[in-house]
């Protein structure tokens, strides 16, 4: 596997493509250079046949490594070294085969054998150890291939001495031009090596923190849909249970009446009739109402506003309504979840309260918003609501209000009516709503 990495690491970078590139243009050139002098010339050049084979045969070796793939598995990291190796010999066998010509014990021809440079192609290999490796290995390559070139200089010092000198300077100068250049590729690399390794961890992040986000909205969804499940499961037993079991209980008083006293028997068949269709008519407006149609087509305040008069007529109640337009936008959920809990406490007003007066506010303060719903009806102990709470309105309103993070107050007393006010902070864009 660590094998596999490095070689798709060199793949990605461009090294094996690279390489390609290069050992196939020195294979062209020691191909293509004798032609040339045959063509023009007549001769053969500096090199014969034997020699140029050895060199082009070399490089196809190398070429050879680079576009085997079973080899490059098997040399795994070994493989960029091996390469580099193999492509600088010929450069080292074409001076030594240039310069053994001109080693006679003339002093004149020190000069030309000074005049016969190493290739400047070991520039391209030095790039490609700088980017791969660190800066110590193009120290060791560059100083490797300068012991070399020293080596192969040194029987020029036999003819003259300042011949010699003259390319220790130029090897010296070299060497030194080679580092430089070496020193510089690789903090480049380094710098975008860095720069990938934290566009990765930030992908990385990213990718945790979408995660995270995707579970915790699936966490909500869950959490809404259960207090919707559990809210339609109140508004069924509020309508439909309590209109059917009425019914049952007359019809089954109507058997017992039929015979002995059908006037009565009639009455009570009347009322049952009675029932079903106030039933009928509750469990049509739960069903509207778990829609939240209003919201999409009107928004938060006219819709809370049909929705304290439809309660306010339903209970025969006089009702004070103060629902100013908003000037600060809500979330989707935000008004949602608001919509809700005011429902939530109106009908409460509507089936247990039996006020004569309701109380619809809202006031927009400079970071917060308030809701209040106030009734004069016959309350309720607090402490005993709290203790019944798992199957109440009350903890779906409390449980919605913390899905906002907004602050949900309750205040009641026997016979003095009930205050719910919901708050929702506006700074720095979060929403808390207050009902009391």
């Amino acid at each position: 596997m660590k094998a596999e990495t490095d070689l798709a690491n060199q793949s990605e970078l461009g090294l094996i493509p690279t390489m390609r590139i290069f050992v196939v243009y020195w294979i062209a050139h020691w191909i293509v250079l004798p032609l040339f002098f045959i063509l023009v010339f007549g001769a053969e050049g500096y090199f014969t046949g034997f020699q140029l084979s050895i060199l082009v045969g070399i490089h196809v070796w190398s070429l050879v490594l680079l576009s085997w793939r079973v080899v490059q598995q098997w040399l795994r990291n070994w493989l960029l070294p091996i390469v580099i190796l193999s492509a600088s010999i010929p450069f080292f066998l074409e001076r030594i085969w240039r310069i053994l010509p001109l080693l006679q014990p003339l002093p004149e021809l020190a000069s030309k054998v000074s005049a016969v440079p190493l290739s400047d192609d070991f520039v391209l290999l030095t790039l490609i150890v700088a980017w791969q490796y660190r800066f110590r290995a193009v120290a060791l390559y560059v100083l490797m291939i300068t012991l070399l070139d020293t080596a192969i200089s040194l029987p020029v010092r036999d003819i003259q001495m300042s011949a010699f000198f003259d390319m220790t300077i130029q090897i010296i100068f070299r060497c030194v031009i080679y580092l430089l250049l070496g020193f510089v590729v690789t903090r480049l690399r380094g710098i975008n090596r860095k720069q990938r390794q934290d566009l990765m961890e930030a992908h990385e992040e990213q990718v945790a923190a979408n995660q995270k986000l995707t579970q915790h909205a699936a966490t909500v969804e869950q959490l809404t849909v259960s207090q919707e499940r559990n809210r339609l499961a109140r508004e069924l037993h509020d309508t439909l249970a309590h209109s059917l079991s009425a019914i049952a209980v007359q019809l089954q008083a109507i058997g017992s009446l039929w015979d002995v006293n059908p006037q009565r028997a009639q009455t009570i068949l009347v009322q049952a009739e009675k029932s079903a269709d106030d039933g009928l008519i509750e469990a049509r407006r739960a069903l509207q109402a778990l829609r939240a149609a209003p919201l999409e087509e009107f928004g938060l305040t006219i819709s809370l506003r049909e929705l304290a008069e439809s309660a306010a007529e339903r209970a025969d109640l006089a009702v004070e309504i103060e629902l100013p337009d908003l000037t600060v936008p809500l979330a989707d959920h935000v008004e949602q979840n608001v919509y809700r809990v005011l429902q939530e406490a109106l009908e409460n007003v509507v089936r247990h309260a039996r006020a004569r007066h309701l109380t619809v506010q809202m006031k927009q303060h400079a970071y917060h918003l308030t809701f209040l719903v106030a009734d004069d009806g016959l309350g309720f102990d607090p402490a005993e609501s709290n203790a019944q709470m798992r199957q109440m309105g009350l903890r779906g309103m409390r449980e919605r209000a913390e899905l906002i993070g907004s602050r949900l107050t309750i205040e009641s007393q026997l016979q003095r009516g009930t205050q719910i006010r919901l708050t929702v902070m506006l700074d720095s864009g979060a929403e808390e709503i207050s009902v009391v």
